[in-house]
Formats: structure tokens, C-alpha cells, sequence
């Protein structure tokens, strides 16, 4: 019974000094943010090394850890999207005639539908692209496209109203 605790844990080892930097770098081109691909990728290694006997059998274990990671992220995407806490941003609507600078998401909140928000921040603020939100929303990348047509006209229209440009 020992033999085979070692046996886990030696091919448990292996997996992580084979794939964890690899992860890593994977999981920061997804999350943009050090700080929660750090605990993605040991969520991602509790994972395995709750599953190593499963894993020890599974004919692609690096596919299996991919496929883990990718449900991960996309799992904190769509939290992040839910989310009602507003990240910093450096985009800037200007008062035209009183020359006075708001941060965008000061704005987004009271100007826009949940909907509109969500895409608005993925796209400008956490920098999707399009076929990303589109995954994120489970929406077609067409109709991601066309929200978010939509949502910059009526945040547009909002900001006219009270004389705000973007």
C-alpha cells in the first residue's frame, strides 16, 4: 500500500514540474491578474491531486489538466462578470463644457442595464476580445457583437444627455 501512495505522489510531482509554469503562463493570457492565476493553478493542482487516481490511469493527463484549468477560467471569467465590485480603470468620460474627468465605471453603473454593463467591462475595462465575451456569455459571436453595438449606443445616448462624451 505504501509503493503505491509513493507511486501518487512521485507521478503527482512530475505533472506539476512538467505543466506548472506552462499552466501558469496559460492561465495570466486568460485572467490578465498574477495574483488569481496564482490561485487558479492550485485550485487546478488540488484538483489533480484529488483525482491522481483517476489521473495516474488517464491516458492524457496534461490534456486533463488543460481542460481542468480552461473550465477554471472560464468559471472565474463569468464570476468576475457577475460581479458587482467595479476594478479600477484608466478610461476617462469628459465633461465637455466643464471640463471635468469621471472614471468610466463611476458612470457604467448608473448609466447602463446589467446586460450593458457586463460587456461593456469585459470588452473596455478587462479587454476581451469579442469571441471571448461571446464564450464568457454563451452568446454567439455575432450576438456579442451586436450587444455590444447596443450597449455603447445607449451609453453613448445616456452620456449625451448630460452633455458627457466618451
Amino acid at each position: 500500500m505504501h509503493n503505491k501512495k509513493d507511486y501518487y505522489i512521485k507521478c503527482f510531482e512530475e505533472l506539476y514540474q512538467k505543466n506548472s509554469s506552462r499552466l501558469y503562463a496559460y492561465i495570466i493570457r486568460h485572467l490578465k491578474d498574477q495574483e488569481s492565476a496564482k490561485d487558479l493553478l492550485q485550485e487546478v493542482f488540488i484538483a489533480a491531486f484529488e483525482n491522481l487516481d483517476h489521473l495516474s490511469a488517464h491516458p492524457n493527463p496534461e490534456g486533463w489538466l488543460y481542460l481542468t484549468t480552461r473550465r477554471k477560467i472560464i468559471d472565474e471569467i463569468r464570476k468576475r462578470a457577475s460581479s458587482p465590485i467595479l476594478p479600477s480603470s484608466n478610461l476617462i468620460v469628459e465633461n465637455s463644457s466643464a471640463k471635468i474627468n469621471t472614471p468610466l465605471l463611476e458612470i457604467l453603473p448608473i448609466t447602463t442595464s446589467e446586460e450593458d454593463y457586463k460587456i461593456l467591462l469585459l470588452y473596455y475595462v478587462e479587454k476581451y476580445t469579442l469571441k471571448e465575451i461571446a464564450h464568457i456569455l454563451c452568446i454567439s459571436d455575432e450576438a456579442a457583437s451586436k450587444r455590444l453595438i447596443r450597449a455603447r449606443k445607449r451609453l453613448r445616448d445616456s452620456l449625451s444627455d448630460e452633455d458627457l462624451k466618451i
